[in-house]
C-alpha cells in the first residue's frame, strides 16, 4: 500500500483520488481551500500548509493546475520528491489499455479539433473516447476502454510539462503567447508543449500548422514522421499538399477533393486550419472516408463559448467567445465577423502581450469597445494611446454590460463577446463558462 498525496481536489483531483483509493492506496487530500468537505476515507491536509512536508508520501499527483516548481518550493529541504510527482494524465498513459492514443496540443482550437476528429470517427463507427483538458479526466475513461479503441486527448502546457510518456499520434495546433501568469516565461510554455513531441518514437507521427514556426518547432523535438496541414491566407497557394490543405474555395487531402469551403459550417478561417488538423489526423484510420468528414463538417457549429450564436435583438447579432482568454484569439474573433462590432473586452491578467491586439481592435470596424474585468483601465488606455476612442467603462456585472451593448449597438451589428483575457480570478465571474453562461441568460431572460 502506497502512501498517495492528491494535490488539489477539483474536478481532476476528486477523480485521481478515487482511482488511488480503489487501488488500494492511502491517499491524503492536500488543498488550499480549509473548508471542503473531504470524505471520511481520506486522510487530509487542507488549508495554508497543504503542500508541506510531501516526503512522507510514496506517490505526489498534483492536479494540472498546480505547477511543479510551486511543490518544490513548498519542500526546499526535499529535492527528491520531484521523481515522485505524477499526474493523472501519466497514470492514464502508463495503464491505458489501447495504444491508439491521440495528443492535441496548441494554444487555440484544441477543443474544436478534438470534438471534430471525435464527430468524425463516430460517423465512421470507429470506436474512440475523448477526453483530458476538455473537461473528461482521462482516469474515468480506462473501464470503457477496449484494445482496438482510438483515445482521443486534448492536452494543454500544465499536463505536458511533465508528461513522461509516450504518445503515438502527436498534434500541434497554431501557438501564441499563453498562460505568462502560470509559466516562468514563453521558453517554459513552448517546452512544455515540445514534451508531448520529445517522447514519440521514430515509428510515431506528428502533425503540425505548416504555417506556425513555433508549432513546427515544437513538433520537430522528436523522431516521429511528420505530417503538416496547411491553409495560406486568401490568395495564396498552399505549400504543403501531403495531408489536409485548403486550395482556392476547397479543402483537399493530398491530390483529393474533400469538399468546397461553401459547406463548411463552422465560421472563420483559423476554423479551417482546425478542420486540416481533423482531417490529417483521422484520414489513416477511416481509409479517406471523405462522406463521413463531410457529414461532419457540413453540420458541426461549434462549441458553446467559441463564436457561438446566441440571438438576435432588434437587429443585432450576439456571439458569444467567452473562451477567447488571449489576444491572438480576440483578433480572429474580430476579424471573423464582418459587421459593425460592439467588443466587450477585458478580464484577468494573465501576463500575455496586447500590442497586436491593440492595433487589430484600431483597424477594425468596431462602433464601441467595452471594457470589463481589472485590466479594463489598462486596456482603455493602450486603446486612447493607439488613436482608438470609442472606449467605454461598464460595471462588471453581466446586466450593465448587455445594457450598454444595446445602448451602443444599431441595427446590422454585432456584439462580440469576445474578451482576450481569462475570467478566472478578477473575482466577477467564476470562470470563462460562467461569463459565457450569464452573457446567454441575460440575453434570454431579460430582452
Amino acid at each position: 500500500m502506497n502512501k498517495v498525496a492528491i494535490i488539489g481536489y477539483g474536478i481532476e483531483g476528486k477523480q485521481s483520488a478515487k482511482y488511488f483509493r480503489d487501488n488500494g492506496n492511502l491517499v491524503t487530500i492536500c488543498d488550499a481551500n480549509e473548508d471542503l468537505d473531504i470524505p471520511s476515507y481520506y486522510e487530509k491536509n487542507l488549508g495554508k500548509g497543504h503542500l508541506n512536508n510531501l516526503e512522507k508520501f510514496d506517490v505526489i499527483v498534483r492536479t494540472a493546475g498546480i505547477h511543479p516548481a510551486k511543490i518544490l518550493q513548498a519542500n526546499p529541504q526535499h529535492p527528491e520528491i520531484l521523481k515522485r510527482i505524477t499526474t493523472s494524465l501519466n497514470e492514464f498513459l502508463a495503464v491505458c489499455p489501447s495504444h491508439n492514443i491521440i495528443g492535441i496540443t496548441g494554444t487555440k482550437g484544441k477543443g474544436t479539433t478534438c470534438t471534430l476528429v471525435k464527430l468524425v470517427l463516430d460517423a465512421a463507427g470507429v470506436p474512440n473516447h475523448l477526453g483530458g483538458n476538455i473537461g473528461i479526466a482521462p482516469l474515468t475513461m480506462l473501464k470503457s476502454i477496449k484494445p482496438n479503441d482510438w483515445v482521443i486527448l486534448e492536452l494543454s502546457s500544465f499536463q505536458l510539462i511533465d508528461i513522461k510518456h509516450h504518445i503515438p499520434l502527436a498534434v500541434c495546433l497554431v501557438i501564441y503567447p499563453e498562460h505568462l501568469n502560470w509559466h516562468a516565461d514563453m521558453a517554459e510554455y513552448l517546452a512544455a508543449k515540445a514534451n508531448l513531441f520529445k517522447h514519440q518514437l521514430s515509428s510515431d507521427t506528428s502533425i503540425y500548422d505548416a504555417n506556425s514556426e513555433q508549432s513546427r518547432l515544437i513538433a520537430s523535438a522528436g523522431p516521429a514522421k511528420k505530417l503538416m496541414y496547411d491553409v495560406p491566407k486568401i490568395g495564396n497557394e498552399p505549400e504543403k499538399t501531403k495531408s489536409a490543405y485548403v486550395r482556392g474555395n476547397n479543402i483537399y487531402h493530398n491530390n483529393t477533393l474533400v469538399m468546397p469551403l461553401s459547406d463548411v459550417a463552422l465560421p472563420g478561417r483559423y476554423n479551417l486550419a482546425n478542420i486540416c488538423a481533423a482531417i490529417s489526423i483521422v484520414w489513416p484510420i477511416i481509409n479517406g472516408d471523405t462522406k463521413s468528414i463531410v457529414e461532419v463538417v457540413s453540420t458541426f457549429k461549434g462549441l458553446a463559448h467559441h463564436m457561438e450564436y446566441v440571438t438576435e435583438i432588434d437587429g443585432v447579432k450576439y456571439i458569444n467567445d467567452s473562451y477567447s482568454t488571449m489576444p491572438d484569439a480576440t483578433i480572429a474573433a474580430i476579424e471573423t465577423v464582418t459587421e459593425p462590432k460592439v467588443l466587450i473586452l477585458g478580464g484577468y491578467d494573465k501576463k500575455l502581450p496586447f500590442d497586436n491586439m491593440i492595433k487589430a481592435i484600431s483597424k477594425s470596424q468596431i462602433r464601441q469597445v467595452l471594457l470589463i474585468g481589472s485590466l479594463a483601465k489598462d486596456l482603455q488606455k493602450m486603446l486612447n494611446d493607439s488613436g482608438m476612442s470609442k472606449t467605454t467603462l461598464v460595471d462588471n456585472d453581466m446586466e450593465s454590460i448587455v445594457l450598454a451593448c444595446k445602448k451602443f449597438a444599431q441595427p446590422g451589428d454585432t456584439v462580440l463577446l469576445s474578451p482576450g483575457c481569462a475570467a478566472k480570478g478578477d473575482g466577477y465571474f467564476i470562470d470563462n463558462v460562467d461569463r459565457g453562461n450569464q452573457f446567454k441568460h441575460i440575453l434570454s431572460t431579460t430582452y
